[in-house]
């Protein structure tokens, strides 16, 4: 299915940004006020995280409110993960994220995974995405 996806972008590893939810670090809510009316596009990379890990650290960032405008994700490619559940990395990210309701696309070109594409967080960002290719355009202002 085609994509169409415009908002702040904001995310990285979740390895860490599982470290600062909830700390003095994380500011999140604050970003989330400021930009509410254009919403948040959630774009993540997996280091060292197992599937269950994953899962668990997407349901702790969504407790926590860190999804509240989301208008989509993005998952870069991951050339290794341990899954002792057998669980497919999209149905196990799906489980978590489809009560959201909003577009999904995983294996993109970011993140620890050549080619990397630098993604600019804080930029307003208009992604299209549509069998397996997309384009990501960002706006600073």
């Amino acid at each position: 299915n085609e994509v169409n996806l415009k908002g702040r972008i904001i995310g990285g590893c979740l390895d860490s940004l599982l470290d600062i939810v909830g700390t003095r670090f994380d500011s999140v809510k604050g970003f989330n006020e400021r930009y509410k009316q254009e919403g948040q596009i959630w774009y993540f990379d997996i280091a060292d995280l197992s599937i269950e890990d994953t899962i668990r650290g997407l349901w702790q960032l969504k407790n926590a409110g860190w999804f509240d405008n989301a208008k989509g994700f993005i998952f870069g490619r991951i050339n290794r993960m341990t899954n002792h559940l057998k669980i497919p990395f999209p149905e196990g990210i799906r489980r978590v994220l489809e009560s959201l309701n909003v577009p999904i696309i995983i294996n993109a070109d970011i993140c620890h995974t050549n080619p990397k594409l630098a993604v600019i967080n804080g930029a307003l960002t208009d992604i299209t995405s549509k069998g397996g290719q997309g384009v990501i355009n960002f706006h600073l202002s």
